[in-house]
């Protein structure tokens, strides 16, 4: 919260009914801590007397940060941050803008009082609209068309200026090049990273990576480090250095994990910080002292923190990275889970009060998938537990009656409902994941895979016009058609051998996939029902859509078959029984 004379009040429903009790506008201004346009803003307009007096008395002051509520964000948001928007008691916008100084946030603060009085502004969008029926898969060639269309060849990434990394686009290209080997796509995957990893908008000093570029060329960045960016491209890089056979990326990713830890993890509440803020003078030697970090937890910030150690624990062969990700969701469990609500958007000291918290779609999904991530990185029925509460509460709490599709945001009283893409989609590649685990670990399968199935089929059509946009949508969309692999991993799962056919299952390029590890001494039902037989040493067993190939002793052989079933040509086509009587 800003420190400003403005006699600013938090979001509440309250606020809207003092605003029509005393017939004034609600001035709602988001801002966020990593934003160096609104601390100007604090320092200047929001510090000016006459403007402050004339906040405090014409209108009803809120202000929110967009990190710890993004529904507002996405709602009210005027084109960039600082935001200024003008409301009715409805919620209605009446006007907006972003950065502001005196003058000209009095004029428009005029203009937003006198349309309120003569009721002038614009309307409150219609509600839902019935779209065409379109099949799942077609937005995933639309999108790769404007993919291909935006990209730079020259620097790489995609457009000119301010240029963005889009890490779930690249992600979602990365899964096109692993399932189709198309070397348009690798050319412009190794471009892009290779120019981000030398550019300006990585740190190579402390790590990490700034939120984008104010040069095509990657040379500028704007100095603000968010945890999601980070987490997000410290995952595409590993999983690049593999499929695309570029040890290169492995140094970039330890060194933005490095700085995850170093810099934004908090001890003391087991949780990593939100982001760190800009201050170009500290980056260009003129400051001894680093930016400040926003002591948020964000929980479902925090769930990409845990799946992205995951994969480093597997890919950099670390059991630390294991048992801080482990420990990063036991700690979201800990703090922010409700069994009516689902997980919170955030945790701010113990001091903070729980009813201000929202509970929101996007955290939920990325929970659900760190679950996933660690019930098949360590095997504990633990996390596989919490997956299923959180996809029941997900099916059940956050389905809007009228469309069908999921809300963003649930208790939050008289918020005009959203059912965004991008978060639908992560939810649909959640649920489908859980779906694909053992059949005896999650009865509900298929009844998830279902509901995932119609989520799509629901938003092809809007992920067909929304362009790079539609990258996580795309991403479910080839989780739900792909051709599906599960690796089992079965042996003593103490066995130096196990481990490393298991290190070998969770870092094959191949999606979608599934991994189970099988101790042959605790899992002998599991074992015996999926028909993988334990043999006198640690095998892997591959299944392509169900159809499995006979059992592989070491991780070459395991990343060799797995390459080849990637080929229709060269599948294996024995059944798991025919593969157990082969044994």
């Amino acid at each position: 919260m800003s420190s400003t004379l403005v006699n600013w009040m938090d979001w509440n429903p309250g606020l809207f009914e003092k605003a029509k009790a005393e017939h004034k506008p609600v001035l709602l201004a988001i801002s966020a801590s990593w934003c160096h346009w609104c601390h100007v803003m604090d320092r200047t307009t929001y510090a000016d007397p006459k403007v402050v007096s004339q906040i405090n008395s014409r209108t009803i002051p809120v202000r929110v940060d967009a990190d710890r509520r993004p529904d507002l964000d996405h709602r009210f948001n005027m084109g960039g941050w600082p935001t200024v928007a003008f409301l009715t008691p409805e919620q209605e916008i009446i006007a907006g803008a972003t950065y502001l100084p005196p003058e000209e946030f009095l004029a428009l603060l005029d203009a937003a009082e006198q349309a309120y009085r003569t009721g002038v502004h614009a309307p409150r969008p219609s509600g839902y609209t019935k779209t065409p029926v379109m099949d799942v898969a077609e937005p995933l060639t639309t999108t790769l068309h404007e993919a291909l269309a935006l990209y730079d060849p020259q620097y790489g990434g995609f457009g000119t200026q301010p240029k963005f990394p889009h890490a779930e686009l690249l992600r979602w290209l990365l899964v096109r090049y692993i399932n189709t080997s198309d070397q348009r796509l690798r050319e412009l995957l190794t471009n892009t990273l290779d120019a981000m990893a030398q550019g300006g908008i990585r740190d190579n000093k402390r790590g990490g990576f700034f939120r984008y570029s104010t040069k095509r060329d990657w040379s500028v960045p704007h100095f603000e480090k968010m945890l999601n960016d980070n987490c997000a491209l410290a995952s595409l890089y590993m999983d690049a250095s593999i499929a695309l056979v570029r040890p290169q990326y492995r140094e970039v990713a330890k060194s933005t994990i490095d700085y995850l830890l170093n810099t934004l993890y908090m001890q003391e509440y087991q949780g990593f910080a939100g982001s760190q803020a800009a201050d170009e003078r500290y980056y260009k030697g003129e400051k001894s002292q680093p930016p400040p970090i926003d002591r948020v937890i964000i929980s479902g910030w925090n769930a990409m923190a845990s799946t992205t150690l995951l994969k480093a624990y597997a890919f950099f062969r670390d059991e630390g990275f294991q048992e801080l990700a482990t420990g990063l969701l036991d700690s979201i469990f800990e703090k922010m889970f409700s069994e009516d609500m689902g997980i919170a958007r955030f945790f701010e000291g113990e001091t903070q009060a729980p009813n201000v918290r929202p509970y929101m779609l996007e955290d939920n999904a990325l929970v659900l998938l760190a679950c996933i991530e660690a019930y098949q990185a360590t095997r504990q029925k633990l996390y596989i537990s919490r997956a299923k509460s959180i996809a029941k509460l997900i099916r059940t709490v956050y389905t809007d009656s009228e469309t069908g599709l999921l809300k963003d945001v649930v208790g939050q009283e008289g918020l005009q409902t959203r059912t965004p893409l991008a978060e639908n989609s992560l939810a649909a590649q959640a649920l489908i994941r859980l779906s694909r685990l053992d059949q005896d670990e999650n009865r509900s399968a298929p009844s998830d895979f279902d509901f995932a199935a119609g989520l799509l089929k629901s938003l092809a059509y809007e992920a067909s016009r929304s362009g790079i946009f539609a990258a996580e949508y795309c991403i479910a969309a080839e989780e739900l058609s792909g051709c599906h692999v599960e690796i089992a991993v079965v042996g003593n799962q103490s066995d130096p051998r196990t481990k490393e056919l298991r290190f070998a299952a969770l870092t094959v390029p191949v999606f979608p996939k599934t991994t189970l590890l099988l101790d042959i001494a605790t899992d002998a039902d599991t074992i015996a029902l999926k028909g993988y037989p334990a043999l006198d040493k640690p095998v892997a067993y591959v299944c392509v859509n169900r159809t499995c190939a006979p059992p592989v002793a070491t991780p070459e052989e395991l990343v060799e078959l797995v390459s080849k079933s990637r080929d229709p040509a060269t599948q294996g086509n024995s059944s798991r029984s025919e593969a157990s009587r082969q044994l």
